[in-house]
């Protein structure tokens, strides 16, 4: 790639071109003459993660917590006062759900 782009370089300063119009076209030529050089090969490669098949949805048995109750769970299982499923039960039950 070297020695091509020397040569194109050279015959272009020798007829008279401007460095900066020698560089952008040393520049096109190799990007002609070596495209697989220019192109990355990993891009066609499908990614390494494939997609959930659980898109999230709820089952019928969710409960949907408002803000508050959430902030008094997350508090009641750090503190070890009860787990998730026992708040969530318990929320339930309070509320005949």
């Amino acid at each position: 790639m070297k020695v091509f782009a020397d040569e194109v370089g050279v015959k272009l300063a020798r007829a008279g071109v401007s460095p900066e119009k020698v560089l952008e076209e040393v520049e096109k030529q190799v990007r002609i003459e070596f495209p697989q050089r220019f192109r990355n090969p990993n891009k066609d490669k499908p990614g390494a993660v494939e997609g959930s098949v659980n898109k999230g949805g709820k089952s019928d048995n969710s409960y949907q917590l408002s803000d508050i109750e959430r902030q008094v769970m997350q508090r009641f299982v750090r503190t070890g006062v009860m787990t998730e499923k026992q708040y969530i039960e318990d929320l339930k039950r309070g509320n005949g759900a």
